[in-house]
């Protein structure tokens, strides 16, 4: 009984080391945040298909940013209101 006592408690303490290691090889990476304003009518279709999304993400990627990844971007519109 005192062995398996022994045995546990050494498993445990050997758990608590590691574990900050661990914890300190794995670093976040910061995803940056685009917001994209225009003055149209935004759709899923239309920002795929636009050569200015195209463009930018062309750029971005250009840069080592993509999109989903290191990156998000939000798209608003203010639907042909300019005053919003």
């Amino acid at each position: 009984m005192i062995m398996i006592r022994a045995a546990l408690t050494v498993a445990l303490a050997l758990g608590l080391l590691v574990t900050p290691l661990t914890a300190e090889t794995q670093q976040l990476q910061k995803v940056g945040r685009l917001g994209v304003l225009t003055g149209g009518v935004l759709t899923g279709l239309s920002l795929e298909g636009s050569p200015r999304a195209y463009a930018l993400r062309q750029g971005l990627s250009d840069l080592g940013y993509l999109e989903g990844q290191n990156i998000v971007i939000e798209w608003r519109g203010a639907a042909g209101r300019v005053e919003r």
